[in-house]
């Protein structure tokens, strides 16, 4: 994820997310049918509710081992995920663990908008749980992504093959742009939506920035007003398109079965594919939900969060182990219901 300030420069590397500036009316008037929705529709932005996941999928977090997540982010964060060489080492050690549960590691090459990556693959079914693996230059990246790799690769340990599992690369700025809202950023989601056929997917949960947590600290969106989303530092935000609301129930009740206090969990539930919203865009769900796909991104809404983002001190000291541990927890339950690996 990334702010809208204009484009900065770390050595050769774009550091700021930057969707194309789309028209100023148009964007006014997506803004307030967004609040229209929000005050006509209270279920599109609540509290999670249990009830929708059997009480018998709670059995599946206990596959889910803290230390093992923490050591991970820790290897993951030793140093920027940046330059080619970096990529290519923290794809390896991807493609090691993955096999390490019985998955057989696939990886993607791409070539889109001028700019070169390669997409991590295993696993296989309609239900798809990913995240990036790479960083800016300027942060080792411990919050953005690593955690949301060690959560991936915490519902391979628990779930192995019966999901898919994707790891994508060049998810962070360049100097090109892409998709339909012309983009900087999510690159190789893209290459990988594009690839994808007709109903190959069901459902995506996208895995991004997933371990700070604080209080105090949580801001809303530019353009929302605070009373139009929870202000909850210690919160899990799970991000939506509207076209698939029936299956945030199931993501819903999910967390609801595992979420331990003091974490809380909010569905915000978009119209538009999120473009009235843009920063709910800023990551792999976006070219999901332009390829029609049922997609939540399960986030602690980073830049809108943590002061660490995109900086050096982004790093697995400033975050909250058991946060990241509960989310993983929520993720394993809600990609098992979602899969049908567990329940009547």
């Amino acid at each position: 994820m990334a702010r809208v300030m204009g484009i900065a420069i770390a050595m050769d590397t774009v550091t700021t997310k930057t969707p194309r500036n789309p028209n100023r009316l148009a964007t006014l008037q997506s803004v307030m049918l967004l609040l229209l929705l929000y005050a006509c529709s209270p279920s599109s932005l609540s509290t999670i509710a249990a009830g929708s996941v059997p009480p018998s999928c709670a059995a599946l977090a206990d596959g889910v081992d803290p230390k093992r997540i923490e050591a991970d982010i820790a290897l993951l964060a030793a140093s920027p995920r940046a330059s080619a060489a970096r990529r290519a080492e923290t794809r390896a050690w991807i493609a090691a663990e993955l096999g390490a549960v019985g998955l057989v590691a696939g990886e993607r090459p791409f070539t889109i908008a001028g700019q070169s990556g390669v997409n991590v693959e295993a696993g296989q079914g309609a239900v798809l749980v990913s995240a990036h693996y790479d960083s800016v230059a300027a942060t080792p990246g411990a919050d953005d992504n690593a955690t949301g790799v060690a959560v991936t690769l915490a519902v391979a340990r628990a779930l192995g093959g019966r999901v898919r599992y994707a790891f994508f690369d060049v998810e962070e700025p360049r100097g090109a742009t892409v998709g339909t809202d012309g983009r900087n950023f999510a690159f190789g989601s893209q290459a990988y939506a594009d690839a994808l056929t007709d109903d190959e997917i069901g459902v995506a949960l996208v895995i991004e920035s997933v371990g700070y947590s604080c209080d105090g600290c949580q801001r809303s969106p530019p353009g929302l007003p605070a009373s139009a989303a929870p202000q909850d530092g210690r919160g899990v935000y799970l991000v939506g398109n509207e076209h698939g609301a029936e299956r945030w129930a199931t993501v819903q009740g999910a967390f609801a079965l595992v979420l331990p206090p003091p974490y809380t969990a909010h569905t915000f539930v978009v119209p538009g594919n999120g473009r009235p919203v843009p920063q709910t865009r800023y990551s792999d769900n976006a070219p999901l939900w332009d390829r029609g796909i049922d997609t939540v991104m399960i986030t602690d809404t980073a830049l809108l969060r943590n002061p660490h983002y995109h900086k050096g001190t982004d790093t697995p000291e400033t975050l909250d182990a058991a946060y990241v541990a509960a989310v993983a927890r929520g993720v394993v339950v809600a990609a098992g219901a979602l899969s049908g690996a567990c329940g009547p």
